[in-house]
């Protein structure tokens, strides 16, 4: 099976511009809810007290994702949605060879990183209905390294059930920082691919990491290559 791994960050709630399409929407009171619920202690950030946020910021991406095309292509307009709902329909819409059958999106072991994960999840289960859209948590993150490799190792083998014969890809646009250390060490290991692509960029970079063992006492070199998905 075909499985793409999505880090989230938390743009799908602090991108500037969101609620701004599909014109140019005053947004401030939305950015002003949005500035109070994150400022508020972790208990109090459950997502049963702030459905109505949720569903004022789920709006605002739909309001992004309804438009025409060339609006949702332009890259002024990027932060009027989330990073990882712009790199993944690039690489699904835009002409890339690889389309997933199953999506994961792993978020931290926070409210907000939760938050931000069920509105991607909602977002993509509408535009790509066919596809199969999870959201998994990594915990350990306030733990030492140790904890954080084998929390992450636990949760792709036994929480994603990843199989070995599984094709994977993970996307790192997501502001995840972390765990993507580990991520990489992991598709080093089971020779996953690696993608990435900046709010800014209208190209997609593949980072593979060759299987070769390196010289001793040097690290193997990544290879990095680029390919237009637009």
């Amino acid at each position: 099976m075909k499985v793409l791994l999505i880090t989230v960050g938390t743009s799908a709630i602090t991108n500037s511009k969101i609620g701004c399409a599909p014109g140019n929407i005053d947004n401030r009171a939305l950015m002003d809810r949005v500035s109070n619920f994150r400022a508020l202690p972790e208990a109090k950030k459950n997502m049963d007290l702030h459905k109505n946020l949720f569903d004022e910021l789920l709006a605002g991406h739909r309001g992004f994702w309804a438009a025409r095309p060339e609006y949702t292509r332009a890259m002024g307009n990027r932060r009027r949605t989330s990073a990882e709902l712009v790199s993944t329909d690039l690489m699904m819409r835009r002409g890339s060879r690889w389309q997933p059958e199953r999506v994961a999106l792993l978020h931290s072991a926070s409210n907000e990183g939760r938050f931000a994960a069920m509105l991607n999840q909602r977002i993509m289960q509408e535009l790509w209905g066919a596809v199969a859209v999870e959201i998994r948590e990594i915990a350990g993150l306030d733990e030492n390294l140790n904890e954080v490799d084998e929390n992450l190792r636990t949760c792709l083998t036994d929480t994603i059930r990843l199989a070995s014969a599984d094709d994977v890809y993970l996307n790192f646009t997501g502001g995840y920082k972390g765990v993507i250390p580990f991520l990489t060490v992991l598709a080093f290991q089971r020779n996953w691919k690696l993608f990435y692509l900046h709010e800014e960029s209208q190209d997609a970079i593949e980072i593979k990491l060759p299987a070769a063992a390196a010289p001793a006492g040097h690290p193997p070199a990544p290879v990095v290559r680029h390919f237009v998905v637009l």
